[in-house]
Parts: structure tokens; sequence; C-alpha cells
């Protein structure tokens, strides 16, 4: 994606105790979740166009406890974990038989779990946790991600640590794609983390865009876009509500990636004066447009208004807010809160004035606080 480091997994997660039973040829996680009492748990593949493919699923029994099985082994890549609409990654070098996890439900929201079984998955989850904590700074995130074992592991640490230094990411990410390319020869995963990755030197070889000229306590820039259907509709028009103000874009796998917790987001908090407003960067940019005969611009810019209405359908994201200019990277709003790489969020509070910037790992904890 274009300046994007996101998380590509998810921004809550479960500490889990997981007392195993090793398969000579499957996969076997058990576990005991407080919390968790008579829910469904399901294991699912990540795929690359946004798609789950489900592994295993049980319900968890009366005191919490459940078994997930796979009776082969688990392919390289990285899985979820889920329990009702929260997300616990799991990344597999394909080696795995039993994982071990400890903790409960409010553990998705603090990152307070360990994990054993499974090398990636417990490297991801030191580093989140210590980035969650502001325990590491730039020499330690590329220390972290220098040393990691697993390079699914690795790229995933790229994307939360560096998201704010795109060109140090530009020189690490090339390294972790060989890396993978070794590891893991027929991976999939392959040609989108490529494509990334050219994206982002594309964008770092234009100038940079002007950075917002606010700080947090600052009145929100006024935004007013249309959304679908043509209907302007203004951010002041949110007022009286805690907003999420996302800037995304249906292109965007990071940001598609990070869609199922704001969704999880809004429908635990919108009944409590909370609401999302969604800018897309979708569309043609005026070079685009300018390549383009007159004839065959106006298709293209409908082609690109569906890919963003079919994203918004396809990933749940029930609000009403949505808006674009279909100008991609020259979106107005967009450089009036100087957004140079996507997923971006900013916070605002009833009153209209920003709150937090970009709250991605710690959404929930900062929201509590605003309601």
């Amino acid at each position: 994606m274009k300046k994007t480091f996101v998380f590509l997994f998810f921004l809550s997660f479960i500490q889990v105790f997981f007392a195993c039973n090793t398969t000579k040829n499957g996969f076997t996680v058990t576990g005991e979740i407080k919390g968790a009492e008579n829910k469904e748990v399901k294991l699912e593949r990540w795929g690359t166009q946004n798609q789950y493919n489900e592994v295993a699923k049980a319900t968890a029994s009366a005191d919490g406890k459940f078994t997930l099985k796979s009776d082969t082994a688990l392919k390289k890549g990285i899985y979820k974990l889920t329990i009702e609409q929260k997300y616990l990654p799991i990344i597999v070098d394909g080696n795995e038989n039993a994982i071990t996890i400890n903790g409960t439900m409010e553990d998705f929201n603090n990152l307070a779990f360990v994990t054993t079984g499974s090398v990636g998955t417990a490297e991801f989850f030191s580093f989140v946790n210590k980035i969650v904590n502001k325990a590491l700074d730039a020499d330690g995130v590329k220390k972290a991600i220098e040393e990691a074992k697993n390079p699914y592991a690795a790229i995933q640490m790229v994307f939360v640590g560096m998201q704010n230094n795109p060109k140090e990411a530009v020189a690490t990410l090339g390294g972790i794609i060989d890396k993978i390319k070794k590891f893991d020869p027929q991976s999939e995963y392959i040609p989108m983390y490529e494509q990334s990755l050219k994206q982002l030197i594309n964008q770092n070889a234009q100038p940079p865009s002007p950075q917002g000229n606010f700080k947090i306590g600052d009145m929100a820039p006024e935004i007013s876009l249309p959304d679908p259907s043509g209907n302007i509709i203004k951010l002041s028009s949110l007022r009286g509500k805690v907003v999420l103000l996302d800037f995304w874009a249906s292109w965007c796998g990071p940001c598609r990636q990070a869609n199922p917790h704001v969704v999880e987001i809004y429908n635990k908090y919108k009944d409590k004066g909370f609401t999302v407003y969604s800018v897309s960067l979708d569309g043609l940019d005026s070079r685009s447009r300018q390549k383009l005969p007159a004839d065959q611009l106006a298709g293209s810019l409908e082609g690109q208004k569906t890919r963003w209405t079919e994203a918004i359908q396809k990933d749940g994201l029930i609000w009403k807010n949505h808006v674009s200019d279909l100008m991609k990277w020259e979106c107005a709003p967009a450089r009036d809160y100087g957004v140079t790489s996507i997923p971006r969020t900013f916070l605002i509070g009833r009153d209209g004035k920003i709150l937090a910037d970009n709250p991605r790992v710690d959404l929930e904890a900062q929201l509590q606080k605003a309601l």
C-alpha cells in the first residue's frame, strides 16, 4: 500500500491457556478462556483477497475449555483464532503441532498474554505488547525485526512498528520479502507484499504531502465530501458524538485487515455516542485522469466508485458516514490532515476537538476515556 504500515492484524487479542495434545501429522489447539464459556471458537487461514478459509471450529464448554483440531499440518502463513468478534493472529512456520496461550476474554484489549508452541506467534505478540507499552524506540523496533526468526512475523512487525517511518520500512521490507521467498517459496502472499513495496517506493519518490497543521486538542479541520449517492456529509454534522475519522481505501490491504476491528468497536459503542466517519482514498489522481481519453474517464471513475462501495458492503462497514472525492492521494482532507499512509485515524471528541492521532492498538482504551 502507499505508505501504508499498520497492523495487518488486529488490534485486540486474547490470553488463553491451551493444554495441548500433540498430534504427529496434525495441529491441535486446546484452551481454557475465562469469559468464552459456550462461545464458538474458529481457526481460519488469511487469504490475500481479504477472505478467510475455515480450518477448524468448536464450541467452548461451560467452563471455557475447547479443542480445535486439524487432521493435517497447517501450511506456513497467517491464521486467526476468532471468538465472537475478537481476533487472535497465529503465525505458522509449518512445524507446529500445538500452541499454548493463557488468559481471558478481557485480554483482547490489553495484549497481556503469553504463548508457546509457535515461534512466529510468540515473536509477534511480544513485539506488539512492547509497542503498546511504549517499550521500544526506533532502534529497538529495527533490532526486533532483524532478529525475528519467522519472516511472516517480521513483516507484520514492519507494518506495526514502522508505519510512521516509511523510508526505513522500504529499506527493511525488501530483505524480509527475500527471506519469505526462501522460507516459503510457494507463498501466495509474495505478490501482495511485492506490490506493497513497489507502491511504497513510488510514493516515496514523490514530494511529501504537507503535514496537518494542528495538534492534539485543536479543533478538527472540517471535511465536507459526498457519499456514494452524492449527498454531502460534513464532519461537523457529527458534533455531539465521539468520532473515529478513518482514512482508508478499498485497494489498501492493511486497511481491509483493520476493518473488522473498527466494526467490532463500532457495534460495541455505537449506542453510547460513538460513530465512524470514513474517508476513502479510492479514485484517480489528476495524472491518471489526464492520461485517460475523455470518453473513458467517466467509466473509469465509476469503476473506482464501485470498488469503494463493494468494499463497504463486503467488510460490513454499516455506518452511513462514507465519503470520498475520488481523487486518491490528492484527496483534499488527506492533505489537510497530513495523511501520508493509510489506514490513518483520528479520534475526535464530542466538542469537535482532536483527542488522539492514529489510535489503533489502543483505540478502545482511548474511546472509553472519551465516552
